[in-house]
């Protein structure tokens, strides 16, 4: 159960930061609008499948269906914004979506 809780609370953490980036994105227009958008829905429904999980087990694919999303938005920025890729800032994403994934199916 403590698993779950901690699993519910660093995947809504991590779609928090993502909303909280795509809202700062549209004013800056550093990236395509569809973009920052994008941003802003995945990391919304990341929080809300988090908590749906609990309620029933179909949720968990769509949560790991916006973790890889948020992966794709990601390094689509890096690339539109400095034409490369950040080795390390991609690698914690990594590491962050597999320990949410392992603390929900614990």
């Amino acid at each position: 159960m403590i698993s779950l809780a901690l699993a519910i609370c660093l995947a809504s953490f991590y779609g928090g930061t993502c909303i909280i980036s795509g809202l700062i994105q549209f004013p800056k227009k550093l990236i395509p609008t569809w973009v920052a958008l994008s941003m802003v829905i995945t990391g919304l429904v990341l929080i809300i499948t988090a908590i749906l999980v609990a309620t029933n087990s179909i949720f968990f694919y769509v949560l790991a269906i916006c973790l890889i999303t948020l992966h794709l938005l990601a390094i689509y920025n890096g690339l539109y914004m400095h034409h490369k890729l950040n080795l390390f800032h991609h690698t914690i994403r990594v590491i962050f979506s597999v320990v949410i994934i392992v603390l929900f199916v614990i």
